[in-house]
């Protein structure tokens, strides 16, 4: 769940393309699913949204699983230092 929400929050610009388990692909397309529905909602009713409030940047989202699977911390840390170049 934490590396879901991490999508919604990380705003860094990263290279590396990040290794997702099959239930984070799951979780990321659930998202995206989510935010095409909530869009036509709004749309539908004449709702005005900030385009970049609702894109999601799925770059931290492997390192955050790590880190709520136990990762060893110095492993997460080079993990993190490796995306955030």
């Amino acid at each position: 769940m934490v590396a879901l929400l991490s999508a919604f929050v990380f705003q860094e610009k990263t290279e590396v393309e990040p290794v997702f388990t099959t239930r984070l692909e799951d979780g990321r397309d659930a998202l995206v699913a989510i935010m095409e529905r909530v869009s036509c909602v709004q749309d539908r009713h004449g709702v005005a949204a900030d385009e970049h409030r609702w894109k999601l940047n799925v770059g931290l989202m492997e390192a955050v699983h790590e880190w709520a699977k136990g990762m060893v911390r110095i492993c997460l840390c080079q993990r993190i230092e490796s995306i955030m170049r």
